[in-house]
């Protein structure tokens, strides 16, 4: 894989390849021509493709002719950016189709070169719901990519695919549980007192790799440049400190009501303890919601310029909520039934689609919050499943 983000990759990163002879490897991949439309191409693509999503993720590069894996001669594709466009569009529909469970992630990128001829750059993501299996005209065959290309895995190595994913998911709730109890004792990077508190998590799910960790200025300097802030702050400082960066409300009397910490393995964390009407015990309805989903929508969007792979599991938890109601606001019924519990563990979601609204990607969670309060599901959205609150 080309080590720069595939949007910023120019003609010169391409003849660095061919200048140091730099190899296909479990990465990187080259081609010299776009596959045809027959099925033997396709199925080739879908291989190369899955390969690279099932190992470590990579790029293909189309319009680089190599020798014995080795790029020989930069002579790019004979096509316009609108056929590019239109070959992207190609690529998604046929990995939808033809591949299960459906990668997402995928980029194109057109690099135009001197000769008036295009590179193209396919990046694949390394998955986290492998194993991906071709599955195209009745074809049902699992791939891998090693040092010297793709090859079919066998049993065990499918059997070590499936047990990393359960890995994976138990890694993502030891961590959060882990922080909660933290939150819960007070113990987070400031103090915020022992009152009821909304806790957002979003966990790249490539954070639990080994010496995952993204350089602190730039994460720093990001955070300032897109002005991110704290869910439902009342105000923003920010600093480096030991776990990575931290942003928060400015302290009255030793307590802050909000801050967010965004961990050097790119996992963020935000608490927030204003939201919530605590004299009357209620959850306002419309606000809890729409401030989770402006937070979550920029939390994302700092942390893909890092170049985090675009697979997150976000999660909320309220905690010392039993005997809070759900603010309704219906006329007839302007309360829900109270909380039964003191922790509300609400189940995450994964995000892989970042094109898909991440409203209506969060509304699970908020049905399930609103179930908690003796209701069908959250009532501020249409019946399309987009958030459309009735002021």
């Amino acid at each position: 894989m080309i080590i720069k983000p595939i949007d910023g990759i120019e003609e010169a990163d391409l003849k660095f390849l061919i200048e140091n002879a730099v190899p296909e490897s479990r990465t990187l991949e080259y081609k010299e021509a776009f596959p045809s439309n027959t099925d033997a191409d396709k199925k080739e693509f879908l291989a190369d493709i899955s390969a690279l999503a099932n190992s470590s993720g990579g790029d293909i590069i189309y319009g680089l002719r190599e020798r014995a894996g080795v790029p020989s001669e930069l002579i790019g594709i004979e096509v316009s950016q609108s056929e590019i466009d239109s070959r992207k569009l190609w690529i998604e529909e046929l990995a939808r189709q033809g591949i299960e469970p459906r990668i997402f992630g995928l980029k194109t990128e057109g690099i135009p070169l001197s000769n008036g001829r295009y590179a193209v750059i396919i990046r694949v993501p390394k998955s986290w719901s492998s194993p991906h299996c071709v599955t195209l005209k009745g074809t049902f065959k699992f791939y891998g990519r090693g040092t010297n290309g793709k090859y079919m895995l066998d049993v065990n190595e499918l059997k070590s695919a499936f047990i990393a994913s359960d890995t994976l998911e138990r890694k993502l709730k030891e961590f959060r549980l882990d922080r909660i109890s933290q939150i819960v004792a007070d113990e987070g990077p400031v103090k915020q007192g022992n009152g009821a508190k909304i806790i957002v998590h979003i966990m790249p799910l490539n954070s639990f790799n080994m010496g995952a960790r993204y350089d602190v200025k730039d994460m720093y300097q990001k955070l300032e440049q897109r002005s991110l802030r704290t869910l439902y702050g009342s105000g923003h400082m920010s600093r480096i400190n030991f776990d990575g960066v931290l942003a928060f409300s400015p302290t009255y009397e030793g307590i802050s009501d909000s801050y967010m910490q965004i961990f050097n393995n790119g996992i963020g964390e935000s608490v927030n303890t204003s939201m919530l009407d605590n004299s009357q015990k209620l959850i306002p309805c419309i606000c809890y919601e729409k401030e989770i989903i402006k937070f979550v929508e920029k939390y994302l969007k700092y942390i893909t310029e890092l170049e985090i792979n675009p697979s997150y599991f976000i999660a909320v938890t309220l905690v010392n909520i039993k005997g809070y109601k759900m603010e309704t606001r219906h006329i007839l019924h302007p309360y829900s039934n109270e909380i039964d519990r003191d922790i509300l563990l609400i189940p995450g979601i994964v995000v892989e689609d970042l094109e898909k609204p991440i409203d209506s990607q969060l509304k699970p969670i908020f049905d399930s919050i609103w179930n908690s309060c003796g209701r069908m599901g959250s009532s501020n959205y249409n019946n399309e499943g987009i958030f459309a609150p009735k002021l």
